[in-house]
């Protein structure tokens, strides 16, 4: 893919569409974005369609201070790849791009779609949206971290994990995403829940991201706020850990990078550090596919429960841990947060 600087505040949509070419990939970035502030906290779009084939809605993923990770999936019967268009704007009329470009979803990564957005100004809400065999998809919302040095005068997010289809019908996400003045969602894994015996396969694990996302709240939530993605074991099964079958890991951990608007590849490290300017670092950790397995039962009840406490032992592996310790003893920030699915 080759990319494209334009020095210009902004660009007219149809100027953006002719430079481009509907179906050439190609990416588009402007330098000098207009620096008049967006509204603090513009409300999202409630109460949007997912037309085909943007019938899994629309992502953003971390807020950095100088863009995100969009994500998108088309349904399609077919597998031949398809070009998709994605643009970013100050407002929600898409009048004057800031960004935009041509992607391409392949069979070979489920035809999700992933668009790594820089050149933006840090804290600040933008808006975003596909466009693929003849559709637009629903309207998005994105937000840019304050930068470094940015005396940041708040951080507001909600955090969850655990959402099972049949208990809550994501009424709680609902909530989420009309409550004002929220910078993000963090979610802490159990997404999804794979069955024990079932999810084995790469497709079984797509699946699940599939049926979960015809959930319209989920939807919703998504394109309101952007995603803070962590796995727990219900992306892989119950109690996974470090010695798992490598062949349903590798799968596991591909579904959920493909399924979540992840900047790195499956295989990276998933735990990371954000920062909120000078007001907060938040490290998200891993606390699956490192850890040493659960003591049993019986070791704790026949004398040798004292393995438990083996200092050897492990939720973090040797290197997390030593990365953890690193980033809490650097952090800047006047707050030191760690995102965790275990207490």
């Amino acid at each position: 893919m080759t990319d494209a600087v334009f020095d210009a505040e902004g660009i007219p949509r149809r100027e953006l569409l002719r430079i481009l070419g509907i179906g050439v990939p190609g990416a588009l970035m402007l330098s000098g974005c207009s620096v008049e502030p967006a509204p603090e906290y513009p409300s999202p779009i409630h109460d949007q369609p997912d037309p085909a084939p943007f019938t899994e809605g629309v992502m953003a993923g971390d807020p950095l201070p100088w863009g995100t990770t969009l994500w998108t999936r088309l349904e399609t019967t077919g597998t031949t790849d398809v070009g998709v268009l994605w643009e970013v704007s100050e407002t929600p009329n898409f009048e004057v791009l800031l960004a935009g470009g041509t992607t391409t979803a392949t069979a070979t990564a489920d035809f999700t779609v992933k668009v790594q957005v820089t050149g933006l100004a840090p804290d600040r809400w933008y808006w975003y949206r596909f466009e693929a065999l003849g559709a637009a998809s629903r309207i998005g919302r994105l937000r840019t971290a304050p930068s470094a040095d940015a005396s940041a005068s708040s951080l507001r997010f909600a955090y969850g994990s655990c959402q099972q289809l049949n208990d809550s019908h994501f009424v709680a996400l609902s909530a989420i995403a009309r409550e004002p003045n929220l910078d993000f969602l963090m979610h802490l894994g159990d997404y999804v829940y794979a069955s024990d015996s079932g999810t084995q396969t790469l497709d079984h694990y797509r699946g699940l991201y599939r049926r979960w996302r015809k959930e319209p709240l989920l939807r919703e939530v998504h394109a309101a706020l952007p995603l803070v993605a962590m796995w727990d074991d219900g992306e892989f099964y119950n109690g996974v850990d470090r010695t798992g079958p490598p062949a349903r890991l590798a799968a596991a951990q591909q579904a959920f990078w493909e399924s979540m608007p992840l900047s790195s590849n499956a295989g990276a490290p998933i735990y990371r550090n954000l920062h909120w300017g000078a007001l907060a670092d938040l490290a998200v950790i891993d606390v699956r596919s490192q850890r040493d397995p659960a003591i049993s039962g019986l070791d704790r009840t026949s004398g040798g429960g004292a393995a438990a406490y083996d200092p050897g032992r492990s939720t973090l592996g040797v290197t997390q841990f030593a990365w953890l310790s690193d980033q809490l003893a650097r952090a800047s920030g006047l707050w030191s947060l760690v995102g965790s699915g275990v207490p």
